[in-house]
């Protein structure tokens, strides 16, 4: 998406760095909520998923790519959104997953 949109691919990159830098605190913090069933954080809730994930959709078929794993995310989200699970953090769509309710 990054070089089909006609940007840099080093600043991407740089930009990326940073961001990934928080997983492993983020990967600590998702496993004490799995393993603790506690769904009510302040990650982004599946609402803002479900309404994110379109904008981006349209962005990828803007420059002719596919976008299947985000395809997922969002028919991911909007299943847990239909559930019920609206305001719950997305960590809830693992528990869905996991209980066999998606």
């Amino acid at each position: 998406l990054v070089t089909a949109s006609g940007l840099d691919l080093e600043d991407f990159t740089k930009s990326a760095a940073l961001r990934t830098a928080q997983f492993p605190e983020q990967n600590a913090e998702l496993s004490d909520r799995f393993t603790r069933n506690h769904f009510d954080g302040d990650q982004a809730s599946v609402d803002i998923y479900a309404e994110g994930v379109p904008p981006m959709m349209g962005a990828f078929s803007a420059v002719g790519l596919k976008a299947l794993l985000l395809e997922g995310v969002g028919r991911y989200s909007d299943a847990a959104e239909h559930a019920g699970y609206g305001q719950k953090d997305v960590s809830v769509i693992y528990d869905m997953i996991r209980s066999r309710k998606l």
